[in-house]
């Protein structure tokens, strides 16, 4: 029983991670979105200006230029 319970926290505690983690590069690409829009800038340079690590911006990089903005 304990064996189980221990699972289900850990799937929980996954869930939520993920959960965390998507919430955090709708935001992000939110601001670049925003940045490039107000700012007249590329995503690239929005995503330097957010110092938004190499290892990220291939996810949001093409969202970023084809996404509107839903404010």
């Amino acid at each position: 029983m304990k064996k189980e319970a221990a699972q289900m926290c850990n799937l929980s505690e996954s869930i939520e991670e993920r959960g965390i983690q998507k919430g955090i590069q709708k935001e992000s690409l939110r601001s670049i979105q925003k940045i490039m829009k107000n700012a007249h800038l590329s995503s690239e340079q929005a995503m330097d200006l957010l110092e938004i690590p190499e290892r990220d911006r291939a996810q949001v990089s093409g969202t970023a230029q084809t996404a509107s903005v839903n404010f």
